[in-house]
């Protein structure tokens, strides 16, 4: 027992955030959550969702989200959208305890047209749930969001603040989220 324990932390200190990028879309994500911390995951993930549905990156200096849609793109949900048009991506995984997702980072002062959030349900077999939302969908009219470095005071002066947006499973918000869900 202890020999196997030692194998499985050696394995983890040297493989920490390496993940085979030629897996299975599912199995990748998997690989994912077992060996990476959540700062490395979401690059990691999104780098393979550009190559999966050929998204082209949009360059972070451009502050205009992450991905576009090009005549290459094959994410179905964008079958109904103009060429050209950009989204914000951000991930999470279903955190044990509370059941949330943290979806951190958002930027509402960068150019872009759609939120597209990948929430990974850890309880049920890690089910990818897909989430298109207008931006300007994702505010406090819907949601509850809060700034990340900071509180409301603190940041009523700044320009370009960053925001995080908590959803319980099944609460009112992740209903709300189902509700303007543009993928039907």
């Amino acid at each position: 027992m202890e020999n196997t324990r030692l194998k499985l932390a050696k394995e983890k200190f040297e493989e920490k955030n390496q993940v085979d990028e030629n897996l299975k879309f599912e199995d990748f994500i998997l690989e994912c959550y077992i060996k990476c911390s959540p700062q490395s995951y979401g690059p990691k993930i999104e780098k393979k969702i550009i190559k999966q549905f050929q998204f082209e990156k949009i360059k972070k200096k451009l502050g205009q989200g992450d991905l576009e849609v090009t005549q290459k793109t094959e994410f179905t949900p964008f079958n109904n959208f103009s060429l050209g048009k950009k989204m914000e991506l951000k991930v999470s995984f279903l955190t044990s305890g509370d059941s949330s997702y943290n979806l951190i980072q958002l930027r509402p002062y960068e150019v872009f047209d759609f939120y597209l959030f990948l929430l990974i349900d850890c309880e049920n077999d890690f089910e990818l749930q897909w989430f298109l939302l207008n931006k300007s969908d994702v505010s406090e009219k819907n949601f509850k969001i809060n700034a990340i470095h900071g509180n409301k005071e603190s940041v009523a002066q700044n320009v370009n603040v960053e925001y995080k947006l908590n959803i319980k499973k099944n609460s009112e918000h992740y209903n709300k989220l189902v509700e303007l869900n543009l993928i039907k």
